[in-house]
């Protein structure tokens, strides 16, 4: 393994641990999940019969967008239309909430009326207990959007709302009511049992929840405040306002992933040193191919029929114990009887000249013959040593 590849290997060992480092850093921190605890009444974190979790999940189903609220109140945005929150031990009157409000937002309170916030200061009424008597089953009647196909509900409590646009009622007074505030609405709902994982399967308690999302919702979010009950609602740095979104997180984690690429890959040991480019091979079948090539399309059947015969009595009169040079008379007297009458059939092809290819390649193959039963039925040509700048033989390629 050479030293490039190794380098190339610990680059990418390095952005694997970088990538793996950041997935359990947002495992750990970004997507961290609400502390396990008891079971909070009124959460949606709930499952149990006290929680709510149940209307959560029936708004989700209604295609309506609907979460659990955990981030400061100053982050409400007019994305949001309905924040649904419910009785805890100080209901929250925060200020951001009433921004929100007055700019357009819906708040729906589900408690006592006397604690609903921003309505002014509680009527003497004894507050009524959270702990649900005994259900009991209420004939009811209201506005045609939110009592449409409700008939009778299930509540769990005598208290009943507070003066406002009554939305539903029975026989003992109004359950819920809309109150305006600014250019927005604070619903009051009088029983804060009525949509609790227990009883919204009861009577027409679960349509009714649906006709409060449908009324309010709007095609916008509906979050159900769960900072009232201990989940989350501390202020954010702006750089875990960064993070505290998946989007953003993992923004940061492909600029972090590029940035230790970038780094990795620009890390040299020295000056670049170019690759030496490898001598290329040549063939003679190219040298054979690029030449017959040229003759041809010059015509020149002469010219090489004469390349043929100087290079053919420079390979075989050595041989005869002549010189190179010597004429085609002197070599056919050294040659056999059986050597001699092709001998003769060559120089004649050669003396009359070649007129067609045919007589070019028959030419090749007589001189191809005879130098082999000269040489021998294994010989090879001869290629001379101050040719070595020539394209090599087949055979010396091999």
């Amino acid at each position: 393994m050479t030293i490039r590849q190794k380098i190339g290997i610990a680059q990418m060992l390095l952005v694997a641990g970088a990538l793996a480092a950041l997935w359990w850093l947002n495992a750990r921190i970004v997507q961290q999940r609400p502390p396990v605890q008891a079971p909070v009444p009124f959460s949606t974190f709930n499952s149990t019969e006290s929680g709510m979790r149940a209307v959560l999940l029936l708004a989700q189903r209604m295609g309506i967008r609907a979460f659990a609220w955990r981030d400061p109140y100053d982050e409400l945005a007019p994305r949001i239309a309905v924040l649904w929150t419910t009785p805890a031990t100080v209901p929250s009157r925060d200020p951001a909430i009433a921004r929100w409000v007055r700019s357009g937002g819906t708040l729906i309170y589900q408690g006592h009326p006397d604690q609903a916030p921003f309505l002014g200061e509680p009527s003497n009424r004894r507050a009524a207990a959270l702990a649900p008597p005994a259900g009991r089953v209420r004939q009811v009647w209201g506005t045609p959007d939110v009592a449409r196909d409700v008939r009778r509900v299930w509540v769990t409590t005598g208290v009943r709302g507070r003066p406002g646009t009554v939305l539903l009622a029975d026989s003992a007074g109004p359950l819920i009511t809309e109150h305006r505030l600014g250019a927005g609405r604070v619903v009051v709902i009088a029983d804060s049992h009525l949509f609790t994982n227990r009883h919204l399967a009861a009577e027409d308690n679960a349509v009714l929840a649906a006709n409060l999302l449908f009324r309010y919702a709007d095609g916008r979010a509906v979050a159900f405040d769960e900072v009232v009950h201990g989940f989350g609602g501390q202020p954010r740095s702006p750089w875990s306002r960064l993070l505290g979104g998946n989007v953003g997180w993992g923004l940061v984690q492909v600029a972090l992933a590029a940035a230790l690429l970038a780094l990795s890959a620009g890390s040299h040991l020295g000056p670049p040193v170019p690759l030496p480019e490898p001598e290329r091979t040549r063939y003679a079948v190219e040298y054979v191919h690029s030449m017959a090539s040229l003759y041809r399309r010059a015509g020149a059947r002469r010219a090489a029929a004469t390349a043929l015969w100087d290079h053919w009595r420079r390979e075989v009169a050595p041989r005869l114990g002549l010189s190179a040079a010597s004429g085609p008379e002197v070599i056919a007297s050294r040659l056999s009887e059986r050597d001699r009458g092709g001998f003769r059939r060559a120089l004649q092809v050669l003396e009359a000249g070649v007129r067609s290819d045919a007589d070019l390649v028959e030419f090749a193959a007589t001189l191809e013959k005879l130098r082999r039963q000269i040489l021998g039925e294994g010989a090879v040509p001869y290629v001379r040593r101050s040719q070595s700048t020539k394209p090599r033989t087949l055979t010396e390629n091999r």
